[in-house]
């Protein structure tokens, strides 16, 4: 079997160890709840972390830098592999040539062979905990024809997410000038992947068999590479899982996801030391979770100052409105999330009918405010009724309707009156003016030939 990690290797781990256990106390004793970490603080060039629930950005240190994924790519790999393989787990995944051999002999791999097979559940732990580069190309074929086809939909799905500054050229993550991202968006991809269980279980599996192949008699063994969940002196019993990655260019990355007391956590970092990616992640990760409290995210005014709805009662297929109801919030809300989240982010939605039918309680539920960050729900506020509405006795209504109905003809009768005013005003007075001038002017004639 070839070498089931890529890179160089240097022995340098007793010094290393002694030096990331020093770094390990010191943020320990500097990342208690509501302390600051200094960016300085992380080895990596450039680190995100962010609540896995709301997307909310914890810690930021350059975290839009554009820089080489390595195998931390195989995420995209894994996230395209889990929405798009149709035959399911046990669908076979066959090697050909070009998966195989175009690779370079040293880089990550299980020595597949062209034309051998593997389930695509066996794949996806290949991939996941021997990075193995081979797995990958032979999946993106799988799914897509070719791995270039294949990288096209990972960098548009990697756009779908808002991870907008990922460009990927390969499913594997070898180094091409062309393929890069930024902490933060491989925190959004990973953000992805584990709202999928079986992700989930990749990420955490510590070892795995796959069993002898039809062109291998032996069991291949794989050993996570992560070593934050095995045994060891980076052990983090915090942490779920994750995806390292390794070359000249990128330098070590690792992309991670820990939960403690119901809080989820993803921290990547990018550019870093060999074995300071785990004590970088254990610092952001003792800082993140200390960073979490009560927040109050709606404080019981509604967006804007005044509500007020509309009552109505039918009566003999007529809407009689009988006033308007004052509309508030039943309270507040507090939400449990980091203590530096940006409540002007927060996307508030109110649900409210038109109007209301009679009769309406003071502290009647009419509606709702629902709140959400980052597309995660963060509750909803009921709206209530801040005024009592009666309705009206049907006798009164009646009396009320007799009553329209009444002013209704007198106003029919005083407008034909005022027509008739108007027509005799018009036509008929004129009439009686000229027969009078008229008589006055025969009167004026006669007398005048009498003198």
């Amino acid at each position: 079997m070839r070498a089931s990690r890529g890179g160089p290797k240097k022995n340098h781990a007793g010094p290393l160890i002694i030096l990331s256990i020093i770094f390990i106390f010191a943020f320990a004793a500097t990342t208690r709840a509501g302390a600051e970490l200094d960016p300085e603080n992380i080895i990596a060039r450039s680190a995100v972390m962010i609540d896995a629930k709301t997307g909310i950005v914890v810690f930021d240190k350059d975290m839009h830098e554009r820089l080489y994924p390595a195998s931390v790519t195989k995420l995209m790999t894994v996230l395209l592999a889990l929405e798009r393989a149709g035959g399911g787990f046990d669908d076979r995944v066959y090697f050909s040539r070009d998966a195989v051999y175009s690779l370079p002999w040293d880089s990550s791999n299980i020595a597949m062979d062209e034309g051998e097979s593997l389930t695509m559940e066996q794949a996806l732990y290949a991939i996941m905990l021997a990075s193995a580069n081979e797995v990958a190309n032979a999946v993106a074929e799988h799914i897509a024809g070719t791995a270039e086809n294949f990288a096209r939909l990972m960098t548009e799905r990697a756009a779908e997410l808002g991870a907008n500054g990922t460009r990927f050229l390969n499913p594997h993550g070898l180094h091409e000038d062309g393929h890069y991202t930024t902490p933060y968006d491989m925190a959004l991809i990973m953000r992805e992947c584990v709202k999928h269980p079986f992700f989930v279980t990749l990420i955490s599996t510590e070892y795995y068999e796959i069993p002898p192949t039809e062109k291998h008699d032996e069991i291949r063994g794989l050993l996570n590479t992560n070593r934050l969940i095995r045994d060891g002196d980076y052990h983090n019993a915090d942490v779920v899982g994750g995806k390292t990655g390794f070359t000249d260019q990128a330098g070590h990355t690792l992309v991670t996801y820990a939960e403690r007391d119901g809080v989820g956590l993803i921290t990547a970092v990018m550019k870093d030391e060999k074995n300071m990616i785990y004590t970088d992640t254990t610092a952001l990760l003792e800082y993140g979770f200390g960073m979490f409290g009560d927040v109050t995210v709606f404080d019981g005014r509604l967006p804007e100052p005044k509500r007020t709805l509309p009552v109505y009662q039918l009566y003999d297929e007529r809407t009689i409105e009988l006033g308007d109801a004052d509309v508030a919030p039943a309270g507040g809300l507090v939400c449990f999330l980091p203590l530096n989240t940006d409540l002007t982010k927060i996307e508030k939605v109110l649900s409210l009918p038109d109007s209301l039918e009679a009769p309406v309680r003071k502290g009647q539920a009419v509606g709702k405010l629902t709140l959400s960050i980052g597309g995660y729900a963060l509750g909803a506020v009921a709206l209530v009724s801040k005024t009592d509405v009666e309705r009206t006795d049907p006798l009164e209504l009646a009396y009320e309707a007799k009553s329209a109905a009444s002013k209704e003809t007198a106003l029919v009768v005083l407008s034909a009156l005022k027509t008739m005013m108007f027509l005799f005003a018009l036509i008929i007075a004129p009439m009686f003016i000229i027969r009078w001038v008229n008589i006055y002017r025969r009167r004026r004639r006669y007398t005048s030939g009498i003198g």
